[in-house]
């Protein structure tokens, strides 16, 4: 039997402990006293108080609830307790608990357990490790489609049809006098689609990674063309030093932005222009830098200017938007093209939010119908399985093909069986579920 809270430390209205294991049900019946019920049925929440029953003492009133196996998260006989969320009471009744026999569960023991009965494969363990830790939910439900198995049912209708041509090439290879060879059409087939498969997913696992990081949007323009200012009015504080003195901003400077459902590297940049001392280029070699990796790129005129400023050449494959600043001063005038915004009155920071964050969404990866990638050692899994598919490709084409492709079969069943977790090391599996809190 095992123990935990389910419920993050500190100060709470309310705090859960989860209970998992044979005899569960009898330990909780001993140290739980309902009000107004002699029998605890199942799925029902039952108030009442926590006993200690060596000398009766109350401990505190709480809600329990009794859940039967198999149809639970464990597999196992399941129970929770609602305490209220003091830690000293939450840490009194464990301590009740463990000295009736149960111990207090090891990180991820919960969905271990869960595992191991077969509740979940081991995508499905992964995906709700990075549902539980992501920061912001930008994934369009990707990850709990991924927590409800969508990918290792794809897996799974992939592995069955290799282990029908298998056994089709293997009863070939056993009794050539009986048996022909299946044709290769059927094998270029499968092999094809998991090949693609597998680029699909590592592409959008690579897009995925750059979203957790953050997007880097990088501001540029001339000096004092209002960079610093924009971004401390778009983040609603005074992050960085504003001057009218032009070339305050020296050095990249990366200031975190939430932005819809998206967090973003907001990226100021030393103002381009003349380079007016050795230490001004230096400055601008970085911006320069910087305007190569961004993702997004948000270009600053000056709408005061009397001249109109000549922007940095870049990629035109990187999404980028045209800002004509200072809107709020008589003397604006917007360009052709440019969106017209004043960090002092506000003016057009609403529609900028709206385009950054449309573009955003537009380079979030889409989980697709057949599932997402959630983890690296999925991505380093599925690079390895479509270099296995291509060379059994290419061993299709060899004179003694037969045997080849069924050693490149064999090797891609493996593949499979280690991403789902029917064969796995157990150091890897500690390693997955020691990423998880004790409750979970």
């Amino acid at each position: 039997m095992i123990i935990a809270p389910a419920t993050p430390a500190g100060v709470s209205a309310v705090a859960v402990i989860r209970l998992s294991g044979s005899g569960v049900h009898a330990l909780v019946r001993r140290i739980f006293r309902p009000y107004r019920a002699k029998n605890l049925a199942y799925w029902k929440l039952y108030l009442g108080n926590i006993v200690d029953p060596e000398n009766g003492r109350p401990l505190d009133q709480v809600l329990a609830v009794l859940m039967p196996p198999p149809h639970t998260y464990t597999g196992e006989e399941l129970a929770e307790i609602h305490t209220h969320g003091n830690p000293q009471i939450i840490e009194a009744v464990i301590n009740l608990a463990i000295r009736q026999g149960a111990r207090l569960a090891r990180p991820g023991e919960f969905s271990e357990r869960a595992f191991l009965k077969g509740k979940m494969d081991l995508l499905q363990v992964e995906a709700l490790s990075r549902l539980l830790s992501n920061e912001v939910m930008a994934e369009d439900g990707g990850f709990l489609r991924e927590v409800e198995g969508k990918l290792g049912k794809t897996l799974n209708i992939f592995t069955e049809r290799l282990i029908s041509l298998q056994a089709t090439l293997q009863a070939a290879l056993d009794y050539p006098d009986d048996v022909e060879l299946p044709e290769k059409g059927p094998i270029t087939a499968i092999l094809q689609e998991l090949a693609a498969l597998s680029d699909e997913l590592i592409k959008e696992q690579k897009a995925a990674m750059r979203l957790a990081r953050g997007l880097k949007v990088v501001l540029i323009g001339a000096p004092n063309a209002g960079k610093s200012t924009l971004i401390n009015a778009l983040i609603g504080s005074e992050r960085l030093l504003v001057s009218e003195i032009a070339g305050t901003t020296r050095d990249f400077v990366e200031v975190p932005w939430v932005v819809g459902d998206y967090k973003v590297l907001l990226t100021d940049t030393a103002g381009l222009g003349e380079a007016q001392d050795a230490l001004d280029a230096a400055a601008q070699k970085r911006s320069r830098e910087q305007l190569s990796k961004a993702d997004i790129i948000l270009s600053l005129l000056d709408g005061t200017a009397k001249e109109a400023p000549l922007l940095p050449d870049f990629s035109q494959d990187i999404p980028h938007i045209i800002l004509a600043t200072k809107a709020d001063l008589p003397e604006f005038k917007k360009p052709d093209a440019a969106l017209a915004i004043s960090a002092k009155s506000g003016a057009g920071l609403h529609e900028l939010t709206q385009k950054v964050a449309a573009i955003v969404g537009d380079m979030a990866p889409k989980a697709g119908e057949k599932g997402l990638l959630t983890s690296a050692r999925q991505a380093s899994l599925m690079a390895e399985l479509a270099a296995e598919c291509r060379l059994a490709m290419e061993a299709l084409n060899l004179p003694e093909w037969g045997l080849l492709v069924s050693d490149e079969l064999t090797r891609i069943e493996k593949i499979l069986a280690e991403l789902t977790g029917r064969a796995v090391s157990e150091e890897v599996l500690s390693e997955i579920f020691s990423h998880f809190c004790l409750g979970k």
